[in-house]
């Protein structure tokens, strides 16, 4: 059964703004401007990272200055 974090990462659509937290603790306002079966392509609306979010995770794919950010 999916998690209730799991369905929410599955309705952010194009458009969708959300919060992400980066490794300081910092609150990250992201915009979705792609999403795929997989990953929520999204970047911070104040400082315009990019970033790609596992749609079933909600992690970074990657790393971002060696952390990993959770979207939430």
């Amino acid at each position: 059964m999916n998690s209730n974090r799991e369905v929410t990462l599955r309705k952010i659509a194009v458009g969708d703004i959300f919060h992400a937290t980066a490794p300081n603790g910092a609150s990250l306002i992201c915009l979705a401007h792609a999403v795929t079966e997989a990953t929520i392509h999204a970047r911070s609306v104040t400082s315009h990272f990019q970033f790609e979010f596992d749609r079933t995770t909600g992690e970074v794919e990657g790393e971002f200055h060696g952390h990993k950010v959770p979207c939430f």
